[in-house]
């Protein structure tokens, strides 16, 4: 019996892992290099999360927190408005919850010729 309840419970928490969300794609995609600076942001996952909070970092030292205010529901894919900060290095981070209550973050990047 005890058996039985440890499998079980092994199962159990190897399903809330395998719930967990990744990033399904973003546009730009990462590393990609661009001739203009685009207007949004495209986050896609495999699962619906919520974002919670989404940074902007220019390789010149400008930061902005992209805006959520419209976020509030869980999602599979976002589009966000983006500040153009010029040429350059662009990096993108962000923190989110899953629908089964885990923080996630991740980031990726792009160059503005």
């Amino acid at each position: 019996m005890r058996r039985i309840a440890i499998g079980l419970a092994f199962g159990l928490m190897t399903g809330m892992a395998w719930a967990h969300s990744t990033t399904d794609g973003t546009e730009p995609a990462d590393g990609a290099v661009l001739e203009t600076v685009p207007e949004m942001v495209t986050l896609r996952f495999d699962n619906a999360i919520r974002l919670t909070k989404v940074e902007l970092t220019h390789a010149e030292g400008g930061r902005e927190t992209l805006d959520l205010t419209g976020v509030k529901s869980f999602e599979t894919e976002f589009v966000l408005p983006v500040t153009s900060l010029g040429a350059g290095r662009y990096q993108i981070e962000w923190r989110g919850l899953g629908e089964d209550g885990h923080a996630m973050k991740g980031q990726f990047g792009f160059d503005v010729k």
